[in-house]
């Protein structure tokens, strides 16, 4: 029962900021920051004491190494011992951007690459549509970042069905994050309203705008 009221409690403070900004979101903003910020720090405790406290006493000395660099990050807090700081920052930034760009040149590059040499001739007539439609697209979208050349003609015709191409795919992705956050509305009305919330989700919705009604009396006063 307490954890219902709880998250309906914080759910409606929340959505009192539809309202106006008001000190019952900021309350609820805030514990709902501080409590993250809280859990996070337990998982970042926990996994050091797991993945590399636990290995170290288990006589895996090599863990030793990440500790002492994990340590010279705080030598950012005092100037005299700043260049010690800069060496953990500089692994931790040359192994994040190598990994980073072999996977990113593996996804985003060779793999949508692979994707678009799709074949046009797959004996269902359905499907050959679907892959010319796709090599189409694909084509004219790249022909509109040619500036080499001025876009007349056939290049212009391309890239002007690059540029509609293009203005789609954009208006799918933000109608697609648009739905994603509607959901996750419709969820949370859902569980307000199921019968057996419905009495706690009132009590807690008349009690939020009572709270926000008295305090801004006693400001006006």
């Amino acid at each position: 029962m307490i954890g219902t009221v709880v998250t309906i409690l914080m759910t409606l403070a929340l959505f009192s900021f539809i309202y106006k900004e008001n000190p019952v979101f900021r309350w609820a903003e805030h514990v709902y920051i501080g409590a993250a910020a809280g859990y996070g720090f337990v998982l970042a405790v926990e996994f050091i004491k797991n993945s590399g406290w636990g290995p170290l006493v288990g006589g895996k000395v090599g863990y030793v190494i990440p500790f002492i660099l994990g340590l010279m990050l705080y030598c950012r807090f005092k100037p005299e011992a700043f260049w010690a700081y800069r060496i953990p920052i500089a692994l931790l930034t040359g192994t994040g951007t190598g990994l980073a760009m072999r996977s990113i040149v593996e996804s985003q590059f060779i793999e949508q690459i692979k994707a678009t040499m799709l074949p046009l001739n797959t004996g269902d007539a359905l499907q050959n549509l679907n892959n010319l439609v796709m090599v189409v697209m694909v084509i004219t979208a790249l022909s509109y970042f040619i500036f080499s050349l001025e876009h007349k003609g056939v290049l212009g015709t391309s890239a002007k069905i690059g540029r509609y191409v293009m203005m789609a795919a954009f208006g799918a992705g933000f109608g697609m994050t648009v739905t994603f956050r509607f959901s996750l509305f419709t969820g949370r009305m859902i569980y307000l309203l199921e019968p057996e919330n419905r009495p706690t989700t009132a009590g807690v919705l008349i009690a939020i705008i009572a709270v926000i009604l008295a305090i801004e009396r006693w400001k006006k006063r």
